[in-house]
C-alpha cells in the first residue's frame, strides 16, 4: 500500500526557520566541527563535505553527518591498529589510556599474605583459580608468597592451561572436561610440556569415553578427577544411582 504523503510542515518565523541566519550559522559550525574531527583522525578526503551557502539548516546538517560517517569509516579501514599497551608499570594515572586493566600489587601481595596466615598451621592448601586474572606472572607471584600452602592453580580452558604451563606454573588443574580432537591434542601437548620440566597437569572427566580419548592422546601421566554434579546440572556424574559403577570403572 502507498503511504499517505506527510503534510507540509508549517513555516517557522524568519528568525527561527531553516534559512534563518542563526540556523545557517549553526549548520556551518557543525560542518566545521565535522571537518576538524576528520582532520584530527588523520584521514583524507575532507572535500567530500559540500555545503552550499543557501542549503537549509537540516539538509546541511545531514550532509555534514553523512560525510563524517564516510570519512570515519575510511579512517577506521585504513588506520593501522596500535599495539602500544594502554599502560606501563610506574606510569602516572593521567597517562593511562583507558580502558586499561590495572592492579595494585601492594594489595595483591597483602591478600596473598593474609591467605597464607589463614591457612598456616592447617592441613589445607589453596589452589587459586587463574581464570580470575589469566596471568602466568600473577600465578607465579601467588606461588612465591603462598609457598607450601599452595597446591597449584586452577584453569577453566585449555588456552588458560597452555598459558600457565608456558609461564612455568608447575601444577595446573583444568577444572573442566576436554572435548573435541583439537582441544584433546592441545591438552596432551601442554601435559607433555609440563612433564618435561617436572610439572603436572590435571583434568576432570564425567564420561568413560573421555578416559579412552585422553588415554589415546597422552604421552605423560596426568591427574584425573571425576566431576560430581552437585546440583548445577551442567557437568558431572550423579552422586547416587548409577554413578558408583561408572566411577569404579574409571578408576
Amino acid at each position: 500500500c502507498k503511504a499517505k504523503p506527510s503534510p507540509a510542515p508549517a513555516r517557522a518565523s524568519s528568525s527561527q526557520g531553516p534559512d534563518s541566519p542563526r540556523s545557517l550559522e549553526v549548520a556551518r559550525q557543525a560542518t566545521a566541527l565535522a571537518r576538524a574531527t576528520v582532520s584530527k583522525a588523520q584521514c583524507s578526503g575532507t572535500a567530500l563535505i559540500h555545503a552550499p551557502a543557501r542549503m537549509k539548516h537540516r539538509e546541511l546538517m545531514l550532509v555534514a553527518v553523512a560525510s563524517l560517517r564516510r570519512l570515519g569509516a575510511r579512517a577506521l579501514a585504513t588506520r593501522s591498529v596500535s599495539t602500544r599497551p594502554p599502560a606501563a608499570p610506574g606510569a602516572a594515572v593521567a597517562d593511562v589510556s583507558t580502558p586499561a586493566l590495572m592492579l595494585d600489587m601492594d594489595v595483591f601481595d597483602r591478600n596473598c599474605e593474609r591467605l597464607y596466615e589463614f591457612l598456616d598451621g592447617t592441613s589445607v592448601n589453596a589452589r587459586p583459580h587463574a581464570k580470575a586474572h589469566k596471568s602466568g606472572f600473577l600465578a607465579r607471584r601467588q606461588q612465591a608468597i603462598l609457598g607450601d600452602r599452595m597446591a597449584g592453580v586452577c584453569v577453566q580452558t585449555v588456552l588458560e592451561l597452555e598459558a600457565m604451563v608456558a609461564a612455568g606454573v608447575d601444577d595446573v588443574l583444568l577444572t573442566n572436561e576436554v572435548v573435541g580432537a583439537d582441544k584433546v591434542c592441545r591438552f596432551a601437548a601442554a601435559a607433555a610440556a609440563a612433564a618435561s620440566s617436572g610439572g603436572v597437569v590435571g583434568v576432570l572427566v564425567d564420561d568413560l569415553s573421555q578416559i579412552a580419548t585422553l588415554d589415546a592422546a597422552l604421552t605423560d601421566p596426568v591427574d584425573v578427577y571425576v566431576e560430581v554434579d552437585v546440583g548445577q546440572r551442567r557437568c558431572g556424574v550423579a552422586p547416587a544411582g548409577g554413578a558408583p559403577p561408572a566411577r569404579a570403572r574409571i578408576f
